[in-house]
């Protein structure tokens, strides 16, 4: 939703309806009969509550165990939860194959599997990939996991915050699932305050969870009977 908004204020820059400002690394929009110095205190404001969820950590531990994200934490937690056999973590072999990557692995392009879980009841073994962001998955990354599953002979899923209607359209014509959580997750302890100023003021919709929620367990119930 956000790049739509985003698309229509340029739009209406171009139409010279809008004013807008690169200010601070980030691009601001605000009305034509309001001047920037006025707009300024309340980009400051923004960007440090920006501060607060782009400096908390995501890298979890747990047992030993190191999740790169913690909402790959409670996705585990919640395929255990519902009957899911973790079969794998951070993997690109399974059963005999391998997958190999044509292209140099980069930290941003990671080559492998967040999990591959077994679903008993169905007899369907899963690829599974956690993307725990504000933006929409890149298209790159819908790719990867697609060609990893291919490869391994898995059924892909994609667990998101939000997805582009396109790649509905691409899990449309194959195989796989995309699971939306509608939320950031967070790890806590995270500030109260600054929680109810993202949420209401940036309307970014936060999930500081120390268990896994109720509708993360749902999605993978009902994900049982996709399979």
């Amino acid at each position: 939703m956000h790049e739509y908004v985003k698309d229509e204020c340029v739009e209406l820059v171009r139409s010279d309806d809008l004013n807008t400002k690169s200010f601070n690394g980030n691009r601001w929009f605000f009305p034509k009969n309001v001047p920037w110095n006025q707009v300024e205190p309340l980009a400051l404001h923004k960007i440090q509550l920006m501060k607060v969820y782009i400096d908390h950590p995501r890298k979890f531990e747990r047992r030993g165990v190191i999740y790169d994200d913690y909402g790959e934490m409670l996705v585990e937690d919640a395929l255990i939860k519902t009957g899911y056999v973790v079969v794998s973590k951070n993997s690109h072999y399974f059963n005999g194959k391998e997958y190999h990557q044509d292209e140099p692995r980069t930290r941003a392009r990671k080559r492998d599997l967040d999990y591959i879980v077994y679903e008993r009841s169905k007899d369907v073994y899963i690829g599974i990939q956690v993307k725990n962001r504000l933006e929409y998955p890149r298209m790159d990354d819908v790719h990867l996991l697609l060609d990893l599953c291919n490869t391994l002979d898995l059924f892909p899923v994609l667990v998101t915050r939000l997805s582009h209607p396109r790649i509905y359209a691409i899990f449309e014509g194959i195989k796989g699932e995309v699971m939306q959580t509608k939320r950031y997750f967070l790890q806590p302890p995270f500030p109260r305050d600054k929680y109810e100023q993202i949420n209401t003021e940036l309307r970014i919709p936060l999930g500081v969870y120390q268990w896994v929620p109720n509708f993360l367990l749902h999605n993978f119930e009902i994900l049982k009977q996709k399979l």
